[in-house]
């Protein structure tokens, strides 16, 4: 009989001949209870009736039970055997699978074999014993857990159970385990349930451009990637440029594809924007992007008259590409152009007040970034090498990027009028430690070719946007150093003298003397001419289809980064619009961009070179670029604690050498590429004229 059953054992008494009531007397061993009751005058059977109590059945328990009749004042006496076997707990056989998503609460089902114990309720929670009994140690109450079950009562009659599991946000996609504790008569059994966490059970496969122009209805069929709901979803699209629609559509079950209808009104403003595409089904809700662009009615993009309304920008304009990022009025405008929200502005916002809050007491900074002493739950960063060169130069560069310099400031946020000292402090930091001798090293600003880029860029930008002769001779110093450690052989620029050229250092050699050609400080064409020399000699081909990559120095494979950089290079150097390399290596970044949803981090040069690059081609590759690019960087800023603001290195190659210092400043510098230049091809001259790209420089006229 089981633990916690009742069973009957029939007594046969052989009367002998004699009549009368038979007595039945049992004692029972602890663990039964027993009832007997006295055998009629002429019967000859009886019953005894058992219960084993629920403590019984830990183990196999055989019991020998004496039974004694007495009959006319004479006994005997024999003995029932009673085995209790060991307890089988139930067992539950989950139906289906159970995805749930971050933030909200699922329902696992569940069948019940109850091993033939009915009529016994069930109790199910979270697991407090393993499985050898031992209780489990409980987490400290402040850790969080990622899910959590609501505990059950299964009736004693039902056959079947539900749990409901909720899981809390953040938790990475991939698939669970739950233990369980059952309690079943007084006991504790393991159980176990299984659910797939998903941020996303189904999604939009990949975030795509939609252009479409004023007065224009266009269908565009959207791609679905089902990842645990087949059924029915539901979906509308909005934050919709004003003057466009979108007709809200119902894909049936196992459909792979939504067709989208979109509608421009005529007089739809040309703009860009990241739609939310919000699809519902299953209780499950999934927002996705699209990126919505209306074009311009003469096509092609043009700068908005905001941006060359003040005498300072049309004057900037001249020279170039640095008029955008004079004015909060103009960065908006330029937004709405060419990408940028209210949450990448803020995290811009984020990241100056931690460049002004990490600044040393002489003016620098350090690759390093401290500013104070890291929380507790924040890994120390790796160490990386003391370059206070490239660390100022690289925490410049995102004031001047807004428009900051040591006399100016856009009149909003208030907050940039307090970081024009920080600017001015940074300057005199570098002017003071730059070489002032006869030879190669004059005007050299320290720290390798890179610093000393960075550092040159930086004071060409501050006199372009303030024209202020103090910094002029810095800047000309600067790009005269670069001039002098040109490689005479290919072209291009080392990180050591000595060393092979490589077309990262190239890149920001080429940016400096770009922004000295900006500045109206006069870069002769022909270096920039060499530089592409070098960008082509770097060039590898794998197919010819696939047109040109690029590598580093010392390998013969292409680089993602060595391809960016290489890119970038030509472009500033002077390669036209229309330069075959160009539209490959558009192909070639559009299909390596940063990672969605959290994975693995790829080198931030790249990111940093490839969103620039794409940026001056314009056109719908760059559009979905921008958007997962601002997406990727807001998702990965710290935005509390000691660092708030920053980004992490750990994870990015190169995240050692240049510490979160350059982590921050590139995240930063790629965060505004909407308003920090215009873009290289862009027509900056106004309707009716000639037209002129953002790239074209006058030459500087004598003073």
């Amino acid at each position: 009989m089981k633990a916690g059953t009742t069973g009957t054992a029939q007594v046969e008494v052989h009367r002998a001949g004699h009549a009368g009531e038979i007595t039945i007397a049992v004692t029972a061993p602890e663990g039964l209870t027993v009832t007997v009751s006295p055998i009629a005058g002429d019967a000859r059977t009886g019953e005894i009736i058992v219960t084993a109590t629920e403590t019984l059945g830990t183990t196999e328990t055989v019991m020998s039970v004496p039974v004694v009749v007495t009959l006319a004042g004479m006994t005997a006496q024999e003995n029932l055997s009673v085995k209790v076997p060991p307890i089988e707990f139930p067992t539950f056989q989950q139906t289906g699978a159970l995805v749930v998503q971050p933030g909200s609460t699922g329902t696992a089902s569940f069948r019940i074999d109850r091993k033939g114990y009915e009529g016994r309720p069930i109790e199910l929670g979270e697991r407090s014993v393993g499985e050898d009994g031992q209780p489990i140690a409980a987490a400290p109450a402040e850790t969080p857990q990622e899910i959590t079950l609501a505990p059950a009562t299964v009736a004693g009659d039902a056959g079947d159970a539900t749990l409901a599991l909720t899981v809390a946000k953040g938790p990475a996609d991939g698939p669970r385990t739950v233990l369980l504790t059952g309690s079943f008569m007084g006991r504790p059994f393991p159980a176990e349930v299984k659910l797939d966490v998903r941020a996303h059970p189904f999604r939009v496969a990949e975030v795509r451009s939609v252009a479409i122009a004023p007065g224009e209805t266009r269908a565009v069929e959207v791609p679905l990637l089902r990842m645990g709901y087949a059924g029915p979803i539901s979906i509308a699209v909005t934050d919709l440029p004003e003057g466009v629609t979108a007709k809200p559509v119902t894909v049936p079950a196992d459909g792979e594809s939504a067709t989208i209808e979109f509608a421009a009104a005529s007089a739809a403003e040309p703009r860009v924007c990241s739609a939310t595409v919000h699809g519902t089904g299953g209780g499950f809700a999934v927002d996705d992007a699209l990126v919505v662009r209306v074009r311009s009615p003469e096509g092609g993009s043009r700068v908005p008259a905001t941006v060359m309304a003040s005498p300072e920008a049309k004057r900037l304009m001249r020279k170039g590409s640095l008029a955008g990022r004079l004015t909060a009025t103009g960065k908006r405008s330029l937004a709405d152009s060419f990408g940028g929200t209210p949450e990448s502005f803020a995290a811009i916002d984020r990241g100056l007040a931690w460049l002004a809050r990490t600044q040393q007491q002489d003016g620098s900074w350090t690759l390093k970034g401290s500013a104070g002493v890291s929380a507790p739950d924040e890994p120390a960063d790796e160490e990386p090498p003391s370059n206070p060169t490239a660390a100022t130069a690289l925490a410049l560069l995102p004031f001047l990027g807004e428009g900051i310099t040591h006399q100016r400031s856009p009149s909003e946020p208030p907050e940039f009028q307090g970081y024009q000292t920080a600017v001015e402090r940074g300057l005199v930091f570098l002017a003071r430690n730059q070489v002032r001798a006869k030879g190669a090293g004059d005007g050299f600003f320290g720290g390798g070719m890179t610093a000393h880029a960075l550092a040159t860029t930086a004071f060409c930008e501050t006199y372009a946007l303030s024209r202020d002769d103090r910094v002029k001779l810095n800047a000309r110093q600067g790009l005269k150093c670069l001039l002098a450690t040109q490689n005479d052989a290919d072209g291009g620029w080392s990180e050591e003298p000595g060393q092979p050229s490589d077309l990262t250092t190239t890149a920001f050699a080429v940016l400096a003397l770009r922004s000295g050609q900006l500045a109206g400080l006069g870069v002769p064409a022909r270096l920039l001419k060499k530089a592409a020399g070098f960008v082509e000699s770097s060039a590898v081909e794998p197919k010819p289809a696939d047109g040109p990559r690029y590598r580093a120095p010392a390998s013969t494979s292409p680089s993602a980064e060595a391809t960016a950089a290489g890119l970038l290079s030509g472009m500033v150097s002077g390669w036209d619009q229309d330069e075959p390399a160009l539209e490959s290596g558009r192909r070639f970044l559009a299909v390596n961009p940063p990672p969605r949803d959290g994975g693995e981090l790829g080198p931030l040069r790249y990111y940093f070179f490839a969103t620039l690059a794409l940026h001056s081609l314009e056109g719908d590759e760059y559009d979905v670029w921008d958007h997962l690019m601002r997406d990727f960087l807001i998702r990965l800023q710290r935005t509390s604690g000691d660092q708030a603001g920053s980004w992490d290195p750990r994870g990015f190659d190169h995240g050692k050498e240049g510490g979160r210092m350059e982590a921050t400043a590139l995240s930063l510098l790629a965060l505004q590429v909407s308003h920090r230049h215009l873009p290289m091809y862009l027509d900056v001259g106004p309707a009716g004229e000639t037209p002129r790209r953002a790239g074209d420089v006058e030459q500087p006229q004598p003073e």
